[in-house]
């Protein structure tokens, strides 16, 4: 799943979920914003693992984060092999990067992520993102701030 904008839903934004029927394996979620979701279930977070999810990969994502919610949301993980890397998470009140519950998997990896709170509260502008090269620009300025 890539080059997606999910903005302001009541739950998750984004989501690699594997119910109790099977393996969900070989999966890339990369180059997506999730504006301020998580509006009315704050426990919920912008990306969000579930089940038996094998080696799979969430990279180079963006998140401004509603307030109190996590940047990711780990539940009942049961797989192996889930890597984040180089996402940046924006975040106010006291959202935390992970969240975790009932997760024996094994594999966990988390590498180059950036994540910063701000005092303020944040104010996204909806990108106008037509080409890869826009969300380059987008997500090269969102890293750059966080820096």
């Amino acid at each position: 799943m890539h080059h997606n904008v999910s903005w302001e839903n009541d739950g998750y934004g984004f989501q690699l979920w594997a119910f109790f029927w099977g393996e969900f394996r070989n999966n890339r979620v990369h180059h997506n914003i999730s504006l301020t979701d998580c509006v009315r279930w704050r426990n919920f977070g912008a990306f969000v693992v579930f089940g038996r999810v094998m080696n799979a990969e969430v990279y180079r994502n963006i998140a401004y984060l509603s307030a109190d919610s996590p940047a990711v949301e780990i539940e009942r993980w049961d797989g192996a092999g889930l890597r984040f890397s180089e996402n940046v998470y924006l975040a106010t009140g006291n959202s935390q990067p992970f969240s975790m519950t009932e997760s024996p998997g094994v594999g966990l990896d988390s590498t180059g992520d950036v994540f910063r709170r701000n005092g303020t509260a944040l104010n996204p502008v909806v990108p106008d993102i037509l080409t890869p090269a826009d969300f380059r620009d987008v997500y090269r300025r969102a890293r750059r701030r966080s820096d």
